[in-house]
């Protein structure tokens, strides 16, 4: 994984005016440095997240997945592990006038987000049939916390990532919300009480049940991605 650098290209990122650092400013990547990047990290502000690795990206939400690997993104694919120095990485993110969905220019918009010094970024560029091309830079910033910094049509989008899932505890859902659990839990015959939103000892075991059935720690408190497979997502 030291200095991965994966290119199956026939068109620049620069030509759909998406950044692409120097190679002055690469270096490569120590081992340690790529684990602590590559794996699973999930959006801390909404559902879903990503999966890093080797040979490609692939966006997850419940059970759906979206890879993008030389094999998927047939017009364009780069993928590349770097350390960068903090400066010179915003510099190059901030070189064209881009801004997000509520116009803020992303100047502002990367302000105070990434910490000084030699930064881990994963930079994956992919170009499809759909002729949409998109380029996203993951970053570490914490030893458990990613910011993922995306291109595509001419605006930017910043999000942050974790390694574990938000915890979401039944006060936090509404009542069709609960509802639902219960009915998938009962379509999986682990729940066989009634379906009122209310989550006793029964619903709190068929949600542990549940959980061990994926692998996960038994807790009978459900994570933003547990509940998105039982949503049906």
């Amino acid at each position: 994984m030291n200095g991965l650098r994966v290119v199956a290209c026939c068109l620049a990122a620069a030509a759909s005016g998406i950044p692409a650092l120097p190679a002055a400013a690469q270096a490569p990547v120590e081992i340690a440095q790529a684990d602590g990047l590559m794996g699973t990290w999930y959006r801390s502000s909404r559902p879903g997240g990503v999966r890093l690795a080797a040979d490609g990206v692939t966006g997850f939400y419940g059970n759906q997945e979206w890879p993008q690997t030389a094999e998927t993104c047939t017009a364009a694919f780069e993928h590349e592990l770097m350390t960068v120095d903090s400066g010179t990485l915003v510099a190059e993110l901030t070189r064209d006038d881009v801004y997000d969905e509520n116009g803020v220019p992303i100047a502002a918009g990367l302000e105070g987000r990434l910490p000084e010094g030699a930064l881990t970024v994963l930079r994956n560029y992919c170009y499809g049939a759909s002729e949409i091309a998109s380029a996203v830079y993951y970053i570490l910033v914490a030893p458990n916390r990613l910011t993922a910094v995306a291109f595509g049509d001419g605006t930017y989008a910043i999000e942050d990532l974790q390694r574990d899932p938000p915890l979401v505890p039944p006060q936090a859902m509404d009542q069709v919300t609960r509802e639902q659990v219960q009915r998938a839990l009962l379509a999986r015959g682990l729940y066989e009480g009634e379906v009122d939103g209310m989550f006793g000892p029964a619903t709190r075991a068929a949600i542990s049940a549940f959980q061990a059935s994926l692998g996960a720690e038994e807790t009978g408190v459900l994570n933003q991605h547990q509940l998105d497979i039982l949503s049906g997502n």
